[in-house]
């Protein structure tokens, strides 16, 4: 966002006083944050970054919730004696749902981030469908050539 508000302040200030940078370095900059805009738009990086937090933070809580649960069984039970069949049987439910909690969160976000790889390869593919027939991603597209007056045909 920086080399943005970079690329639209560098032509003013240069007209201020021409001693700074040239204002074409203005467009080098907007390139240079298109650039980077394109590429987290192909990689996913930022929304996939606000998933991870947003998952990390589930998790979180699902964790410290288990550990409260967790002491209040363990100051149910004796330091010394066998836990009871009851008090066994609440320490598995405890634990069954914490790790329900994290399977349910990580199919989540593997789903989201299936869903926004499909998403992704369909615009790829649609973008490439697009170019006209003949065209070179690399170099552009083919021009028909007239043919050299004088030349036979071969």
């Amino acid at each position: 966002m920086s080399l943005g508000v970079g690329g639209g302040i560098v032509p003013l200030l240069h007209g201020a006083d021409d001693r700074l940078p040239s204002p074409e370095w203005g467009f080098v900059l907007l390139a240079a944050a298109g650039g980077f805009v394109l590429a987290d738009r192909l990689s996913g990086f930022s929304s996939s970054w606000m998933r991870f937090m947003r998952t990390q933070a589930a998790l979180q809580y699902e964790v410290n919730r288990a550990r409260v649960r967790y002491l209040a069984w363990r100051s149910g039970t004796s330091g010394g004696e066998a836990a009871q069949p009851a008090q066994t049987r609440e320490f598995f439910r405890i634990i069954d749902g914490l790790m329900t909690a994290i399977a349910k969160s990580v199919l989540e976000e593997t789903s989201v981030w299936a869903d926004d790889l499909v998403v992704q390869i369909e615009q790829a593919t649609s973008r490439l469908t697009a170019l006209p027939q003949g065209d070179d991603l690399v170099n552009g597209p083919k021009v028909a050539q007239a043919p050299i007056a004088g030349r036979r045909g071969g």
